[in-house]
């Protein structure tokens, strides 16, 4: 409570100089407290030690000494992806930096929104402003990397055949319904929710527009299945899938700003905050610009998705405690 240079003097009452009134209160607060916990540990001894008790549980689970259980912790994440979903959406970032102004567009992206948030996506890289986009991907093979880049360039030169596409895709008649259906059960949404909502996909929908929208500024950030480790433990994978692409990405992002003053990184909203570090890491400082948009995720949505990847995967408890207390709220 005191500071090393208080001069603080005691003699029992007689005469207590001190350097503040702050100080004053302090002392007072002090001696009150330490009286009344040596009473307490006089008369009820367990009480405090039970106090104490509770204190050091609290402080070791601040330290993450106490272990979560996997019930709890996939509460714990169906949680936080609702709070995402629904609640915050996609809040896009413009990042700069200031040697040579610089400019990098990080937005979140998911792969089952709305129709709507898709398209406000197109609508901000269609700006003449934006020159370069990153897209990020996995392929089967260097041949299907080698098509794609084709792709572009055909899309690039017939624009006639560019805007065909793109109609067809917006009325949905592009790819056959088991296509789309295949596309969406990976992600465990319910095809029958996603046309009640209105719902695409990132892979079939966005992506194909992109392509036909804008195929000169697209830059592929593709990696190939093949280099994915062949070890199954969850942290091999976690670092290839996550912070291995996103370091590519960002090597990726620092070729294209050789040749570009703008350059947007619409990427999976898992990995903004490893964007957030990498491009503060290298010299980016946030401008002050932000858009938030909505995924069109309702609680209802939310509810029915979170039903489905529960009843798909009936042997796991995941989600088990969510769906308990939906069951209870509507009881109640």
């Amino acid at each position: 409570f005191f500071d090393r240079n208080s001069q603080v003097s005691f003699n029992f009452g007689v005469q207590v100089p001190l350097t503040s009134a702050l100080d004053l209160v302090f002392v007072t607060m002090s001696l009150f407290l330490s009286s009344r916990c040596c009473r307490r540990l006089l008369h009820e001894p367990s009480s405090v030690f039970h106090r104490f008790n509770r204190l050091r549980d609290v402080r070791r689970w601040l330290k993450g000494k106490v272990e979560v259980s996997p019930e709890q912790a996939n509460l714990n994440a169906v949680l936080n992806l609702r709070r995402l979903v629904v609640d915050v959406g996609s809040i896009q970032m413009d990042f700069v930096r200031e040697v040579d102004n610089k400019q990098v567009l990080l937005i979140p992206m998911h792969h089952v929104a709305s129709e709507s948030f898709f398209v406000e996506v197109l609508e901000e890289l269609q700006q003449p402003h934006v020159q370069g986009v990153l897209v990020e991907g996995i392929l089967d093979s260097r041949q299907a990397l080698q098509g794609e880049l084709h792709e572009l360039e055909v899309l690039g030169r017939d624009r006639e055949l560019a805007a065909r596409v793109a109609e067809q895709l917006r009325r949905g008649s592009r790819y056959p319904e088991q296509r789309v259906r295949e596309e969406l059960a990976a992600y465990a949404f319910p095809f029958e929710l996603a046309v009640q909502h209105n719902f695409r996909t990132q892979e079939l929908y966005w992506k194909g527009l992109l392509k036909c929208l804008v195929p000169e500024k697209i830059i592929p950030a593709d990696v190939l299945a093949s280099q994915i480790p062949s070890s199954k433990t969850p942290e091999a994978q976690h670092r290839f899938l996550v912070l291995g692409r996103q370091e590519y990405a960002l090597r990726m992002l620092k070729q294209a700003l050789e040749t570009m003053d703008v350059v947007a990184l619409p990427w999976g909203f898992h990995h903004t905050q490893g964007f957030v570090q990498g491009l503060r890491a290298r010299g980016f400082t946030p401008s002050g610009r932000t858009v938030r948009r909505g995924l069109g995720w309702t609680a209802e949505v939310f509810d029915q998705y979170i039903t489905a990847v529960a009843q798909r995967s009936k042997d796991n408890p995941l989600y088990a405690e969510w769906m308990m207390g939906q069951q209870q709220q509507q009881q109640q």
